[in-house]
């Protein structure tokens, strides 16, 4: 019961959000050129200044283990959910949108949603192992997301999303302050929290932009969405729960791992589709209605875990 009240809460403020992009591009306050200036504004500067602050924590060799599980089971779930993407995605192999339904798929709102739940059902110890797994997202995502999204297929390119970003130099900065434990001058830290802090919000009114100018009718009738729901609220959790019971893995470690995969659809995926030219109809379908049903979906895999 308290995690079904905890994601309806994380469920409406992400929904208020996207709510108040949709009233201000209905109402023509922000222009529809705004969501690429937002969408730049959230990729080159928001989102890196949020992850370098995400290691601004305090290290427990107690839980080094755990973080090592974490971060090593972070490295095989995620891309086994981009795996049930591909596999989902061959009777869609000339679809213009496959790429991005295998993203959609493969890639789940752990940080945005995450966080937040993670951080009421276990405490600092839980935002800890949920961040090192973040860890593991921010690599592939900035990876093998970005060449996915951009359509890039050679080498060359994948070096270039992963070099060419800085998010990918924000990982290797938070790690190092993590790790090492080095301290961050209040002055440096404050603005990084805050500015990181416009991450969710921004990234819920550019939703909501898109919605604004794509008819939800439209996306409801959409039948690729309903390929994404089914991929990253059931079948995803299913097999990553299959798998941390495979390797053993039990207790808090267990239940975060799962309900991480869990979450809904990368909120990113409507960012990017701004960025790189991708379908923004059916990015924002996917994350609003997989966010909309997850307040349904994650109790019970939460029930599943326990």
């Amino acid at each position: 019961m308290d995690l079904a009240v905890i994601t309806g809460k994380q469920v409406l403020m992400l929904f208020v959000c996207i709510a108040a992009g949709f009233i201000g591009a209905k109402s023509n306050v922000v222009k529809a050129a705004a969501r690429k200036a937002f969408s730049d504004l959230l990729v080159y500067i928001i989102v890196p200044c949020m992850v370098v602050h995400s290691y601004m924590m305090e290290f427990h060799e107690e839980v080094l283990k755990n973080l090592a599980i974490v971060l090593g089971m972070g490295m095989i779930l995620i891309p086994l959910g981009i795996m049930v993407g591909y596999l989902m995605t061959i009777p869609l192999k000339k679809d213009a949108n496959r790429n991005m339904i295998c993203f959609m798929i493969g890639f789940s709102n752990c940080a945005y949603m995450g966080f937040p739940l993670i951080q009421a059902l276990f405490g600092d110890e839980g935002l800890l192992y949920a961040s090192i797994y973040v860890t593991a997202f921010n690599i592939f995502v900035w990876s093998i997301g970005v060449v996915l999204m951009k359509g890039a297929t050679s080498k060359k390119d994948v070096l270039k999303s992963v070099a060419g970003n800085p998010v990918f130099y924000a990982v290797f900065v938070g790690l190092l302050i993590y790790f090492f434990q080095i301290p961050v001058p209040e002055v440096l830290e404050a603005p990084l929290d805050m500015i990181g802090d416009m991450n969710t919000p921004l990234s819920m009114i550019i939703t909501g932009m898109i919605i604004a100018y794509n008819p939800v009718g439209q996306i409801m009738k959409n039948y690729r969405v309903w390929v994404v729901v089914l991929g990253r609220l059931l079948i995803a959790p299913a097999i990553s729960l299959v798998v941390v019971r495979l390797f053993g893995i039990t207790g808090m470690v267990s239940q975060i791992l799962v309900l991480l995969c869990a979450t809904p659809t990368a909120a990113l995926s409507s960012v990017f589709a701004v960025q790189y030219g991708r379908d923004e109809q059916l990015a924002a379908g996917s994350v609003v209605i997989t966010t909309f049903l997850s307040v349904i979906t994650l109790p019970v895999v939460a029930f599943l875990v326990s």
